[in-house]
């Protein structure tokens, strides 16, 4: 289970973040934070199933929790110098992308698994210790959708992503097992746009391997932690920092007392003496250091104010009742869902 791009009322989400920042330090490597907000002027589907159309089911849900209609994100760029371009994911090296809402729950992101109980007290999002093939979200070198930051004149000025689900190569989003409110719905598009609206405070810099231990990689949430469902918090862990991973992979025994990383492509390797590798579809692999060769600055900025697009259809052409019924049991899975 590499990744998994599940859908719900949100898709079309079309990233394109532009960010105007004053000054940035050289680092060897650069990490952007952001969050993201579907509105209704981004959300183009079917109004009875909408979160912005009252009454709803989705909209019912969105007023309770306010978050399950916006998303955390990612873009890590591994020895970056300093220099002007543009990075893109699939294409340059050392880019990673992260891209996780609750109620889409994972769209880019690499699933890695707990291969035991943790020597360093790691919890789920629930609070409760991690325990064989919990799961780590991490993000991916490898996107379905393309990703981009750019530089210019030592400043980060734009961040960009989009995911079109009808070109080659894209896993259609099929929905849970047996889930009729996913028969019907067709993600179309993914997107992210700012329009020169986002907010990304002064760069923070730490020196790698020295201070960096409290930084987060991974899902990181800065949404409610109430707007996921249980299913998902109960077997995730959420509060992912450099620190927590370099425990766990480089100075954790596994749960048969052996010295692998606590850390593998599937949670069962048990100690089996099997190589490491930065992404879980290498196969039965434990995961790499991801920081493995870095050295120097880490630059991190924080962004906000980033907008999520979303687009979405139902087929075929359903009767007005039928989609009511579609946005009851959406929100059911969403609430259920492990």
């Amino acid at each position: 289970m590499k990744r998994f791009i599940l859908a719900k009322s949100m898709l079309g989400m079309v990233l394109t973040a532009s960010l105007a920042v004053s000054s940035v330090a050289s680092a060897d490597s650069l990490l952007v934070n952001f969050t993201a907000d579907l509105t209704a002027a981004t959300y183009n589907g079917p109004s009875d199933v909408s979160p912005y159309t009252p009454g709803t089911a989705v909209n019912l849900f969105a007023a309770t929790q306010p978050d399950v209609i916006r998303a955390d994100g990612q873009f890590y760029l591994k020895d970056w110098d300093g220099s002007d371009g543009t990075f893109t994911t699939n294409v340059t090296p050392g880019s990673r992308f992260l891209l996780h809402s609750p109620l889409i729950e994972r769209v880019e992101i690499d699933t890695w698994r707990a291969e035991g109980p943790s020597d360093h007290g790691t919890l789920t999002g629930l609070g409760n210790p991690i325990s064989q093939r919990k799961k780590f979200l991490l993000p991916t070198n490898s996107t379905y959708g393309s990703a981009s930051i750019t530089i210019a004149n030592g400043a980060l000025t734009d961040i960009s992503y989009n995911l079109d689900f009808s070109q080659p190569g894209v896993p259609p989003f099929q929905g849970a097992a047996g889930n009729p409110a996913f028969s019907n719905i067709k993600f179309n598009e993914i997107s992210l746009s700012t329009d020169n609206t986002a907010v990304f405070g002064a760069a923070q810099t730490y020196t790698i391997g020295t201070d960096d231990d409290a930084v987060v990689y991974g899902l990181n949430t800065q949404l409610s932690t109430g707007s996921f469902p249980p299913g998902v918090l109960n077997g995730t862990v959420i509060d992912t920092t450099r620190g927590m991973l370099r425990d766990e992979i480089l100075n954790n025994i596994d749960e048969i007392g052996g010295s692998t990383p606590n850390i593998s492509s599937d949670g069962r390797q048990n100690g089996i003496a099997l190589s490491s590798a930065d992404s879980p579809s290498s196969g039965p692999v434990y995961l790499q250091d991801p920081f493995l060769g870095e050295s120097g600055t880490l630059t991190v900025f924080d962004a906000s104010a980033i907008t999520v697009g979303l687009d979405i259809s139902v087929v075929p052409e359903p009767t007005t009742a039928m989609i009511a019924v579609l946005g009851s049991l959406l929100v059911v899975s969403v609430r259920r869902r492990a």
